[in-house]
């Protein structure tokens, strides 16, 4: 009787195992790289977002960091309960797994139908302080970091050098 219960381990079983094993692991990497950008987008381009009227923008990096770490734990429980093969930790996979892809799906229709007016938005909010706050009195940061993205882009205001003689007209 004893084996009628034992659990049958079958070639195509085992495969599947490590596939999704494998899976979890790939997973669990690409969190973790999403985390490394949006530690490295507050570490070293901080000064870009300082440049900006909106908090959205610096949000942004720390969306990406909590992504980042929501996607490795994903990835670990993933690998836990395929390893342990452990039925109710593998249907908490596999919700949180379908709330990250509803998320992105979200994430990516928001971003396509704004992309015009974020985009038209970041070149105002960046030429309206280039004009208004760039070696003014209490704003050494700001004229800092134009200063800097200026070099490392190897460019000349927002949208080109024109925006410079409406800041020496204003």
């Amino acid at each position: 009787m004893e084996a009628r219960y034992k659990k049958k381990n079958t070639c195509g079983t085992i495969c599947l195992k490590y596939l999704l094993f494998l899976f979890n692991v790939l997973f669990w990497v690409a969190g973790g790289t999403v985390f490394a950008v949006g530690v490295w987008t507050v570490a070293e381009k901080s000064d870009y977002i300082s440049l900006l009227n909106s908090t959205f923008y610096a949000a942004s990096a720390y969306i990406l960091i909590a992504t980042g770490v929501i996607v490795v734990v994903t990835g670990l429980i993933g690998c836990c309960a395929t390893l342990r093969e452990m039925k109710n930790l593998l249907i908490v996979y596999f919700i949180l797994l379908f709330c990250i892809f509803l998320l992105e799906i979200i994430a990516g229709v928001m971003a396509y139908m704004n992309y015009q007016k974020l985009d038209h938005e970041l070149r105002q909010n960046l030429k309206w302080t280039m004009q208004h706050k760039y070696k003014q009195p209490g704003e050494d940061g700001v004229t800092q970091a134009v200063d800097k993205l200026q070099q490392e882009f190897k460019c000349c205001g927002s949208n080109s050098s024109l925006d410079w003689e409406a800041a020496s007209v204003g």
